[in-house]
C-alpha cells in the first residue's frame, strides 16, 4: 500500500505541480527576454531556450492530467446523443485507439529521446532531459486510459476508484 500512495503522490506532482512551475518559469523568463531585448537593447539568447523547454514541460505534463481528469476539449454532438451504454463503447473505443496509437510509439520515441547525445544550441541543456516528459506523458496517458476502460468495464465511478 505504501508503493501504491508513492507512486500517486509522484503522479499527482508530475501532473499539478510541475505544470504551474513550468508556465510560472515561462511566463518570467518571457518577462526577462522582453526587458532585455527592447528595455536593455541587448538579447539574451538563452531565454528563448528556456522557453521552449518549459512550455514543452507545460504542455506534456498538462496534457496527462487532462487525461486523467477527462478534462480535454471534444466535441461531444453525438456522444451526448447516444444512450449511456454507447457513450461507455464510445469511451472504451476512444481510449483503446489512444492506448494502442501512444503505446506503438512509445518505445521507438522512448530509445531515439534516451539515444539522443547532443544538448541545446545555447545552455547545452542534454535533449534527453529536455524531451524526458514526453515519455512521462506518454506513459501516464496510457495508464490514465487504461484506468478509465477499467472503470467503465467494472461500472466503478471516479471518485471510488481513486480511494
Amino acid at each position: 500500500m505504501p508503493l501504491k500512495k508513492l507512486a500517486s503522490s509522484a503522479v499527482n506532482f508530475l501532473e499539478t505541480v510541475i505544470p504551474p512551475l513550468s508556465f510560472l518559469v515561462l511566463f518570467i523568463v518571457f518577462l526577462i527576454a522582453i526587458v532585455t531585448r527592447y528595455v536593455l537593447k541587448q538579447p539574451t539568447p538563452w531565454t528563448m531556450e528556456v522557453s521552449v523547454l518549459a512550455y514543452m514541460w507545460t504542455v506534456y505534463f498538462g496534457a496527462a492530467w487532462c487525461t486523467r481528469t477527462d478534462s480535454n476539449v471534444v466535441f461531444s454532438l453525438v456522444y451526448d446523443s447516444v444512450s449511456a451504454r454507447a457513450q461507455k463503447f464510445f469511451r472504451v473505443a476512444q481510449n483503446m485507439i489512444l492506448i494502442a496509437f501512444m503505446g506503438y510509439a512509445f518505445i521507438p520515441f522512448t530509445k531515439r529521446i534516451l539515444k539522443m547525445s547532443t544538448g541545446t544550441g545555447v545552455l547545452n541543456i542534454p535533449f534527453r532531459w529536455a524531451y524526458l516528459p514526453f515519455i512521462v506523458m506518454t506513459a501516464l496517458v496510457m495508464l490514465h486510459c487504461a484506468a478509465q476502460i477499467l472503470r467503465d468495464c467494472t461500472g466503478t465511478k471516479p471518485e471510488e476508484a481513486r480511494r
